[in-house]
C-alpha cells in the first residue's frame, strides 16, 4: 500500500504479515500492474483502501486477543 500512496517500502519482508483464514475463502488475484493502472480511479482506490482497512482491523483485533490470552 505504501507504494501506491507515495511511500516506498525498502524492506518489504520486514513489514510482511502472515494471515491464516479460519474458514474457507475465495481469493481473487489482481496483478499489481492492473491495480497500478487503475489507481487514479477514485472508485477503485476507495474500494481497495476500504478492503485493506477492514482486513487490518481484523488482523489487529485478532492480535490483541492473542496478546490478552497470553498475558492471562
Amino acid at each position: 500500500m505504501a507504494d501506491f500512496l507515495g511511500g516506498k517500502t525498502e524492506e518489504r519482508k520486514r513489514y510482511a504479515v502472515d494471515v491464516q483464514a479460519i474458514e474457507d475463502a475465495t481469493c481473487f488475484h489482481i496483478p499489481y500492474p492492473v491495480i497500478e493502472d487503475m489507481w487514479d480511479d477514485r472508485v477503485v482506490r476507495d474500494f481497495v483502501l476500504e478492503q485493506v482497512t477492514i482486513r487490518l482491523q481484523d488482523i489487529y483485533l485478532s492480535f490483541a486477543e492473542q496478546v490478552q490470552l497470553a498475558s492471562n
